[in-house]
């Protein structure tokens, strides 16, 4: 469920390319941080409902240096927080 845009969510809209964009921006910054995104949540309803209201997951303000050498946190977050 992290890995969905929130309006496909919300049934606004269908997968679209711009949602796939997404699942695979919130895979990267998993990648990129080794944390999964809303990880203090409970997968359940509440928080489907919570990211349809465009609750964001937090992205940790430093990368793991035993992950990744040459990416900056500051030129990931622009691109998460893009709406599609």
């Amino acid at each position: 469920m992290p890995y969905v845009a929130f309006e496909v969510l919300s049934g606004d809209n269908p997968f679209t390319q711009k949602a796939d964009i997404y699942g695979f921006g919130i895979i990267i910054v998993e990648m990129s941080t080794s944390q999964r995104p809303f990880d203090k949540h409970e997968f359940n309803l509440k928080l489907a409902v919570e990211i349809c209201k465009e609750l964001q997951p937090k992205i940790a303000s430093e990368l793991d240096a035993n992950n990744v050498d040459s990416i900056d946190a500051g030129e990931i977050k622009p691109f998460y927080q893009m709406k599609w």
